[in-house]
């Protein structure tokens, strides 16, 4: 039971509301993309920073290459210490947390599957307090982690994302995650990084 509550601490941001793949299909062409293995960002034109959507797009491209190291260079420093911290004492670790978003989008019968398009925007009703109180209720982190990574950070956003995969043997991409939301800091060198 302790390890599935860690688990679903570290997923319910990111991955909670996966849809099964019998989901209506992309109506948007991404083949060129599903051959030759990059993932398409969709973003609005206008105003967003397309750095969030980039770290978005490596976090899901290192659950799906299953690159643990790749994936810790997503995540905010901080939270990761902190985190790996609460899942220790819960007896389990950051690594393994991450093994299990791996298996995330599998799906039977099927071998494999790759992510083919990733649309992001801002969230319309952005709550980033409510980001960092569910977390504190949750025993993730503490006030003074949440005080100091408002601290540290030059912007943090809530952006609603779309993920696409194709799996083996199918013609077409399906909705795998449906307006779900990332909270992803810019910190004030610059460097982007989420909270997951």
């Amino acid at each position: 039971m302790k390890k599935l509550w860690a688990y679903f601490c570290a997923a319910a941001v990111l991955l909670c509301g996966c849809e099964q793949k019998e989901q209506p299909q992309q109506d948007t062409d991404d083949a060129a993309a599903s051959m030759t293995g990059e993932m398409v960002i969709a973003a609005p034109e206008e105003g967003f920073d397309m750095n969030y959507a980039n770290c978005i797009r490596d976090y899901f491209e290192a659950i799906e290459q299953k690159q643990f190291e790749g994936y810790k260079k997503t995540v905010y420093p901080p939270y990761q210490e902190a985190f790996g911290t609460y899942l220790e004492s819960n007896d389990s670790s950051l690594e393994e947390v991450f093994h299990t978003l791996c298996t995330e989008f599998d799906e039977d019968g099927y071998d494999s599957w790759h992510l083919t398009r990733l649309e992001v925007g801002y969230r319309e009703n952005e709550d980033i307090d409510n980001f960092f109180s569910t977390y504190e209720s949750a025993g993730l982190f503490d006030a003074e982690f949440s005080d100091a990574a408002r601290e540290d950070a030059a912007e943090i956003r809530d952006v609603e994302f779309t993920l696409y995969a194709l799996y083996e043997g199918d013609e077409e991409a399906v909705p795998v995650v449906q307006k779900q939301e990332m909270i992803v800091i810019r910190t004030k060198d610059d460097k982007y990084y989420l909270f997951g």
